[in-house]
């Protein structure tokens, strides 16, 4: 994670997190790409604003398969994880190709995927722009 990617997320972590060690989970949460399992091992989730027009809320490592499971997303989206929200109508999440994705809430569907980022970086740094 690059540094100017810690900086967009000060109103998000938590400091004093614990570290966690997911990399060796399996079930839903495999398909987490490495830069994001490195996020949450390091910070486990966060809330808050990201530049003047975002809000968003990563969920905790613990929440993500539960989260899904109540979204219904394996039923409406195909190899994506739902990783947070923007605490309205979209959903982010991850597909098994790594990438970074936003989705509405209503009416989720494959055809309704946006892919927004390629990286962890690239995401935070899509959502700090976003008008």
């Amino acid at each position: 994670m690059r540094s100017e990617t810690i900086k967009l997320l000060k109103n998000l972590i938590d400091s004093t997190s614990s570290e966690l060690n997911i990399h060796d989970y399996t079930g839903m949460t495999g398909l987490l790409s490495n830069d994001y399992r490195d996020f949450l091992n390091q910070y486990n989730g966060g809330e808050g604003n990201i530049g003047e027009n975002t809000y968003l809320h990563l969920w905790n490592f613990e929440d993500i398969e539960e989260l899904n499971d109540d979204y219904g997303s394996a039923e409406f989206l195909t190899d994506i994880i739902l990783i947070g929200s923007d605490g309205g109508d979209a959903a982010y999440g991850i597909n098994s190709k790594g990438k970074y994705i936003e989705v509405p809430f209503i009416g989720m569907d494959d055809d309704e995927v946006n892919v927004i980022a390629g990286d962890f970086d690239g995401f935070i740094e899509y959502l700090n722009n976003k008008q």
